[in-house]
Protein backbone atom coordinates (compact mmCIF):
# COMPACT_ATOMS: atom_id res chain seq x y z
CA UNK A 1 0.00 0.00 0.00
CA UNK A 2 1.66 3.17 -1.26
CA UNK A 3 0.79 6.65 0.49
CA UNK A 4 0.87 9.50 -1.81
CA UNK A 5 1.93 12.53 0.46
CA UNK A 6 1.80 16.35 -0.85
CA UNK A 7 5.04 18.19 0.70
CA UNK A 8 4.54 21.82 1.38
CA UNK A 9 7.74 23.44 3.01
CA UNK A 10 9.79 26.56 3.09
CA UNK A 11 12.60 24.73 1.22
CA UNK A 12 15.08 21.81 -0.18
CA UNK A 13 16.49 21.57 3.35
CA UNK A 14 12.76 20.76 5.03
CA UNK A 15 12.36 18.42 1.84
CA UNK A 16 15.21 16.48 3.45
CA UNK A 17 14.26 16.78 7.16
CA UNK A 18 10.67 15.61 6.39
CA UNK A 19 11.35 12.94 4.26
CA UNK A 20 13.67 11.62 6.80
CA UNK A 21 11.07 11.96 9.43
CA UNK A 22 8.47 10.00 7.67
CA UNK A 23 10.47 7.45 7.10
CA UNK A 24 11.58 6.83 10.55
CA UNK A 25 8.06 7.47 11.91
CA UNK A 26 6.74 4.32 9.04
CA UNK A 27 9.64 2.53 10.42
CA UNK A 28 8.28 2.90 13.73
CA UNK A 29 4.66 2.45 13.12
CA UNK A 30 4.46 0.01 10.41
CA UNK A 31 5.22 -3.76 10.98
CA UNK A 32 5.59 -4.13 6.96
CA UNK A 33 7.82 -1.04 6.10
CA UNK A 34 11.13 -2.20 4.67
CA UNK A 35 13.40 0.94 5.21
CA UNK A 36 15.80 -0.55 2.11
CA UNK A 37 12.90 0.45 -0.14
CA UNK A 38 10.30 3.66 1.32
CA UNK A 39 9.43 4.17 -1.97
CA UNK A 40 6.78 1.28 -2.01
CA UNK A 41 5.16 2.53 1.08
CA UNK A 42 5.23 6.54 0.31
CA UNK A 43 5.24 8.75 -2.63
CA UNK A 44 5.79 12.14 -2.98
CA UNK A 45 4.26 15.10 -4.80
CA UNK A 46 3.60 18.79 -5.38
CA UNK A 47 1.86 21.27 -7.10
CA UNK A 48 3.30 20.42 -10.75
CA UNK A 49 3.15 17.93 -12.69
CA UNK A 50 6.46 15.92 -11.81
CA UNK A 51 7.51 17.65 -8.81
CA UNK A 52 7.58 16.14 -5.41
CA UNK A 53 7.34 19.28 -3.16
CA UNK A 54 5.54 22.79 -3.66
CA UNK A 55 7.48 25.67 -1.98
CA UNK A 56 5.29 27.49 0.29
CA UNK A 57 6.51 30.95 -0.70
CA UNK A 58 5.43 30.50 -4.13
CA UNK A 59 1.65 29.15 -3.74
CA UNK A 60 0.30 32.27 -3.63
CA UNK A 61 1.60 33.07 -7.21
CA UNK A 62 0.22 29.84 -8.06
CA UNK A 63 -3.14 30.36 -7.37
CA UNK A 64 -3.28 33.68 -8.69
CA UNK A 65 -2.22 32.23 -11.92
CA UNK A 66 -5.11 29.90 -11.74
CA UNK A 67 -7.70 32.49 -10.82
CA UNK A 68 -9.82 32.33 -7.64
CA UNK A 69 -13.45 33.10 -8.99
CA UNK A 70 -13.76 29.79 -10.20
CA UNK A 71 -13.89 28.40 -6.61
CA UNK A 72 -16.03 30.88 -4.88
CA UNK A 73 -19.13 29.51 -3.17
CA UNK A 74 -18.85 27.45 0.23
CA UNK A 75 -15.87 26.19 -0.03
CA UNK A 76 -14.31 28.72 -0.77
CA UNK A 77 -16.37 31.85 -0.57
CA UNK A 78 -16.22 34.42 2.16
CA UNK A 79 -13.35 36.75 2.64
CA UNK A 80 -9.78 35.46 2.15
CA UNK A 81 -8.19 35.10 5.56
CA UNK A 82 -4.91 36.00 6.80
CA UNK A 83 -1.27 34.93 7.45
CA UNK A 84 -1.02 31.12 7.20
CA UNK A 85 -4.81 30.36 7.01
CA UNK A 86 -4.70 31.74 3.67
CA UNK A 87 -1.59 30.46 2.04
CA UNK A 88 -3.11 27.08 2.98
CA UNK A 89 -6.53 28.34 1.46
CA UNK A 90 -4.66 28.58 -1.62
CA UNK A 91 -3.03 25.59 -1.26
CA UNK A 92 -6.69 23.66 -1.30
CA UNK A 93 -8.14 25.73 -4.41
CA UNK A 94 -4.89 24.56 -6.34
CA UNK A 95 -5.46 21.03 -5.01
CA UNK A 96 -9.33 21.42 -6.54
CA UNK A 97 -7.75 23.18 -9.87
CA UNK A 98 -5.76 20.00 -10.67
CA UNK A 99 -7.83 17.54 -9.06
CA UNK A 100 -5.60 16.34 -7.10
CA UNK A 101 -6.51 13.88 -3.65
CA UNK A 102 -3.47 13.19 -2.09
CA UNK A 103 -3.86 11.10 1.54
CA UNK A 104 -1.96 13.26 3.31
CA UNK A 105 -0.35 16.87 3.03
CA UNK A 106 2.45 17.25 5.03
CA UNK A 107 3.03 21.12 5.59
CA UNK A 108 6.22 21.91 7.82
CA UNK A 109 7.58 25.34 7.60
CA UNK A 110 9.49 27.56 10.38
CA UNK A 111 7.48 30.19 12.91
CA UNK A 112 10.69 32.71 12.48
CA UNK A 113 9.71 33.64 16.03
CA UNK A 114 5.88 34.29 15.29
CA UNK A 115 4.57 31.59 17.75
CA UNK A 116 0.81 32.59 16.75
CA UNK A 117 1.69 31.66 12.97
CA UNK A 118 0.89 27.67 14.43
CA UNK A 119 -1.87 28.75 15.56
CA UNK A 120 -4.15 30.38 13.00
CA UNK A 121 -3.03 27.52 10.79
CA UNK A 122 -4.31 25.21 13.24
CA UNK A 123 -7.48 26.81 13.63
CA UNK A 124 -7.92 27.19 10.04
CA UNK A 125 -7.82 23.85 9.38
CA UNK A 126 -9.74 22.59 12.30
CA UNK A 127 -12.58 25.18 10.98
CA UNK A 128 -12.66 24.00 6.98
CA UNK A 129 -13.32 20.50 8.19
CA UNK A 130 -9.29 19.10 7.16
CA UNK A 131 -7.75 17.95 9.88
CA UNK A 132 -8.13 14.12 8.30
CA UNK A 133 -5.93 15.60 5.50
CA UNK A 134 -3.36 18.30 6.59
CA UNK A 135 -0.59 17.61 9.37
CA UNK A 136 1.27 20.39 10.41
CA UNK A 137 4.49 21.12 11.67
CA UNK A 138 6.41 24.59 12.69
CA UNK A 139 9.61 24.57 13.76
CA UNK A 140 10.40 27.11 16.13
CA UNK A 141 11.75 29.33 15.35
CA UNK A 142 13.27 27.22 12.30
CA UNK A 143 14.34 23.65 11.01
CA UNK A 144 17.31 23.84 12.18
CA UNK A 145 15.88 23.96 16.02
CA UNK A 146 14.56 20.64 15.38
CA UNK A 147 18.29 19.21 14.81
CA UNK A 148 20.24 21.56 16.89
CA UNK A 149 17.68 19.75 19.89
CA UNK A 150 19.50 16.19 19.20
CA UNK A 151 23.36 17.54 18.31
CA UNK A 152 25.61 16.23 20.83
CA UNK A 153 29.62 17.24 20.36
CA UNK A 154 31.53 14.06 19.19
CA UNK A 155 34.72 15.21 18.22
CA UNK A 156 37.31 17.68 19.24
CA UNK A 157 36.51 19.96 16.40
CA UNK A 158 32.97 19.60 16.98
CA UNK A 159 33.50 20.49 20.89
CA UNK A 160 35.93 23.25 19.92
CA UNK A 161 32.42 25.01 17.65
CA UNK A 162 30.27 24.40 20.07
CA UNK A 163 32.23 26.01 22.99
CA UNK A 164 33.00 29.39 20.43
CA UNK A 165 29.14 29.18 19.76
CA UNK A 166 28.04 29.71 23.63
CA UNK A 167 30.71 32.27 24.27
CA UNK A 168 29.17 34.04 21.63
CA UNK A 169 25.43 33.58 23.43
CA UNK A 170 24.34 34.06 27.23
CA UNK A 171 22.62 30.51 26.50
CA UNK A 172 23.80 27.20 26.47
CA UNK A 173 23.47 25.59 23.26
CA UNK A 174 21.54 22.38 24.10
CA UNK A 175 19.37 23.62 26.65
CA UNK A 176 18.10 26.68 24.79
CA UNK A 177 18.62 25.65 20.71
CA UNK A 178 15.37 26.52 20.27
CA UNK A 179 15.37 30.35 21.23
CA UNK A 180 18.44 31.26 19.25
CA UNK A 181 16.85 34.38 17.29
CA UNK A 182 15.97 32.95 13.77
CA UNK A 183 17.36 36.58 12.65
CA UNK A 184 21.16 38.39 13.74
CA UNK A 185 24.18 36.71 14.67
CA UNK A 186 23.02 33.89 16.80
CA UNK A 187 20.66 32.45 14.37
CA UNK A 188 20.01 28.59 14.15
CA UNK A 189 21.22 28.25 10.64
CA UNK A 190 24.54 30.42 11.54
CA UNK A 191 24.78 28.11 14.15
CA UNK A 192 24.27 25.00 11.90
CA UNK A 193 26.90 26.58 9.65
CA UNK A 194 29.75 27.43 12.46
CA UNK A 195 29.18 23.62 13.66
CA UNK A 196 29.37 21.88 10.47
CA UNK A 197 26.21 20.13 10.85
CA UNK A 198 25.34 18.66 7.26
CA UNK A 199 25.01 15.43 5.56
CA UNK A 200 24.97 12.25 7.87
CA UNK A 201 25.82 14.35 10.98
CA UNK A 202 22.40 16.57 10.49
CA UNK A 203 20.63 13.09 10.25
CA UNK A 204 21.66 11.58 13.42
CA UNK A 205 21.18 14.83 15.38
CA UNK A 206 17.77 14.91 13.73
CA UNK A 207 16.96 11.23 14.29
CA UNK A 208 18.45 11.40 17.94
CA UNK A 209 16.10 14.51 18.45
CA UNK A 210 12.79 12.40 17.15
CA UNK A 211 13.40 10.44 20.05
CA UNK A 212 13.88 12.36 23.04
CA UNK A 213 10.88 12.75 25.05
CA UNK A 214 8.22 15.95 24.28
CA UNK A 215 9.53 17.78 27.43
CA UNK A 216 12.99 17.94 25.40
CA UNK A 217 11.85 18.77 22.30
CA UNK A 218 8.19 20.76 22.88
CA UNK A 219 9.99 24.47 22.97
CA UNK A 220 11.12 23.60 19.37
CA UNK A 221 8.03 22.57 18.03
CA UNK A 222 9.25 18.98 17.15
CA UNK A 223 7.29 17.53 20.20
CA UNK A 224 3.89 18.70 18.49
CA UNK A 225 4.92 17.50 14.69
CA UNK A 226 5.42 14.22 16.19
CA UNK A 227 2.20 14.25 18.50
CA UNK A 228 0.30 15.36 15.01
CA UNK A 229 1.42 12.58 13.12
CA UNK A 230 1.05 9.59 15.80
CA UNK A 231 -2.67 10.51 16.28
CA UNK A 232 -3.55 11.41 12.41
CA UNK A 233 -6.39 9.66 11.42
CA UNK A 234 -5.71 10.44 7.90
CA UNK A 235 -2.37 8.70 7.79
CA UNK A 236 -3.14 5.95 9.51
CA UNK A 237 -6.13 5.03 7.08
CA UNK A 238 -3.69 5.61 3.98
CA UNK A 239 -1.81 3.23 5.66
CA UNK A 240 -4.33 0.55 6.77
CA UNK A 241 -3.77 1.08 10.67
CA UNK A 242 -6.15 1.19 13.21
CA UNK A 243 -7.26 4.23 15.23
CA UNK A 244 -4.08 5.63 17.38
CA UNK A 245 -4.34 4.96 20.97
CA UNK A 246 -3.14 6.90 24.20
CA UNK A 247 -0.90 5.97 27.00
CA UNK A 248 -4.26 4.56 28.73
CA UNK A 249 -5.13 2.23 26.10
CA UNK A 250 -8.35 4.19 24.38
Amino acid sequence: MTMEVLLAVEGISDVRRARLLVDRWLEDNVDWFDPDHPEVYRSYIGVDHGCEFVEIKTIVKLRREVGHKAFGGGRFGGPHPGGDAGTLQDLRILLTHHDLAPDVILWVRDTDGDAKRSVVAANYIRDQGETDRFILGYAHEAGEAWVLVGWSAESEAERAAEAMVERLSTRKLHRDAHVFPHHGDLSVKWVVSELGLGGAREEHALLRAWGLPDATVEDCGLAAFRRAMDTHAGLRRALGLGPAVDSNGV
